[in-house]
């Protein structure tokens, strides 16, 4: 009995090793030899063509004008707004004590920007260029509000005395004193609407004829300097005439 099972056991194994065996034979296929053919033909120049084209452009992975395509191996943004030891360049929104005032540019760590600039919509990352552009659009604007300020500085020379009618007593006393405000929208009545609009406009003071600074309202008639701003590094002096009304 036991010799009987020994030889079914054989029989079992020889069976699925040639299986086996079969199966293997039957799954590989050889892998076909490549077939490499000569000629002394030269390509087509379309073909030419295409070839300089790809190995130029990296196969696709540079443009043609050879600017790299803004992928992670070749992107690179000039001028980051990331600096070295994680700070960052922020422009500030909002005043911030000890950081910044509104439009100023500063370096912060990369900490603050988180967990308060950003927080508080108090600044914006803006890297060198868009900083340098901004800087050279600001500089521009302010050399044609220069201009302008001296333009007008030049018309209020040109215009002379400025003259204003009050109601006055017989001894010469205003009934109601002019102010730097009455003597300001007076002058800009003479000029087109807006010019002499803006926070940098205004009275600095007003001289009687003795050269002394008013520290009150015009009270009487006569003729006065008034000093006036039109821009942070530009002042005009000139005339107001004060006379009774008729």
């Amino acid at each position: 009995m036991v010799n009987s099972n020994k030889i079914r056991l054989s029989l079992l194994i020889a069976f699925v090793c040639r299986s086996l065996a079969a199966f293997q034979a039957a799954s590989f296929v050889q892998p076909a030899a490549p077939t490499i053919v000569e000629s002394n033909t030269p390509a087509p120049a379309s073909v030419s063509r295409a070839r300089r084209t790809a190995i130029a452009t990296g196969y696709g992975r540079i443009r043609q004008t050879g600017v790299a395509q803004n992928t992670g191996l070749f992107a690179k943004k000039k001028g980051a707004a990331v600096k070295k030891g994680g700070k960052v360049q922020v422009k500030m929104l909002k005043f911030v004590e000890g950081t910044g005032r509104v439009g100023d540019v500063v370096t912060v760590s990369s900490a603050f920007w988180m967990n308060r600039l950003k927080k508080t919509n108090s600044a914006v990352m803006i890297t060198d260029s868009e900083a340098d552009a901004e800087k050279e659009a600001s500089n521009a604007a302010a050399k044609e509000a220069l201009d302008l300020a001296n333009d007008l500085k030049a018309k209020i020379e040109d215009f002379g005395t400025l003259s204003i009618s009050k109601k006055a007593g017989p001894d010469g006393q205003l009934f109601g004193g002019v102010g730097k405000k009455a003597v300001l929208e007076s002058l800009a009545e003479a000029f087109p609407k807006g010019v002499l609009a803006g926070k940098a406009v205004k009275v600095v003071n007003i001289k009687d004829e003795g050269g002394s600074v008013l520290k009150h309202d015009i009270k009487e008639i006569g003729e006065y300097g008034v000093t006036l701003s039109l821009h942070a590094k530009v002042k005009v002096d000139f005339k107001v005439d004060i006379n009774a009304e008729a």
